[in-house]
């Protein structure tokens, strides 16, 4: 009988520890968004027609204060919007001697849950084909969003990417495909292109087994002149190596 109590006390006051342990890690991750919002009020946009622009997507001017982001934290290499979700965040490079640091880390650098979205070490903001990682939180923010889209369902819903660089100013990608796989896998992990294996060529036999695909994916394939590839956790579990990986396309624009 004592030893049931004492039980009953210790599974008490573990749940009392574990309730208190959760509610401060949520305050943290509500104040970690707030300041990711905050972050992005340094953006401007408006909008402009698309057939003007000779543009297939909806054209957003953004004008990004560079200078102080980078006053911040000089890692920052991009911005990245995507229409249809809440993703409006810094993109940053990794340092080269810890190429996963923002898987870890904040905008600013301090220890994070939430991570910061972040390039593979092995391409950069101007490369043909840029990977971008980011966190799939249960409690929402980051690439959350984008974890069911290989539903085709989902995938319907998701907007142009906007892609913003203080070299090349902004790059308007739409969506092409999306599906799920395994975090080894190297078929994604693709970044140099030539006449053996051109751009599009790739990109068509990225979206042809998708379970996900634009209508018009094969004209969107043979027009790409650069891709952008977004990948989160498919999954709730912590340590499953299950991916969501969705890609966009920057296209020619449509021939006379």
């Amino acid at each position: 009988m004592k030893t049931t109590r004492v039980l009953s006390t210790l599974l008490r006051v573990m749940g009392i520890v574990l309730t208190a342990g959760g509610l401060a890690v949520f305050a943290r991750h509500v104040l970690t968004m707030r300041a990711y919002a905050e972050l992005g009020s340094s953006t401007t946009r408006q909008s402009h027609d698309a057939e003007d622009l000779g543009m297939d997507a909806t054209v957003i001017a953004s004008q990004i204060d560079w200078e102080e982001l980078r006053r911040q934290n000089s890692d920052v290499v991009a911005w990245i919007r995507v229409e249809g979700t809440s993703i409006d965040l810094p993109v940053m490079a990794a340092p080269a001697q810890d190429p996963s640091f923002y898987l870890a880390h904040d905008f600013w650098g301090n220890p994070s849950l939430e991570g910061t979205p972040y390039l593979d070490h092995r391409c950069d903001a101007h490369a043909p084909h840029r990977l971008v990682y980011g966190h799939h939180l249960t409690m929402g923010g980051q690439f959350s969003e984008l974890q069911r889209v290989y539903l085709p369902e989902r995938f319907a819903t998701l907007g142009a990417c906007h892609w913003t660089t203080p070299e090349a100013g902004e790059k308007v990608m739409v969506p092409l495909c999306c599906s799920t796989t395994d975090a080894w896998d190297q078929g994604i992990q693709h970044f140099s292109f030539d006449e053996r294996l051109s751009l599009s060529t790739w990109l068509a036999s990225v979206a042809a087994p998708c379970t996900a695909r634009s209508n018009d994916w094969e004209d969107l394939s043979a027009r790409a002149v650069s891709a952008i590839t977004l990948v989160t956790c498919a999954s709730d579990q912590a340590h499953d190596d299950a991916r969501t990986v969705v890609t966009f396309v920057e296209v020619n624009r449509q021939p006379p």
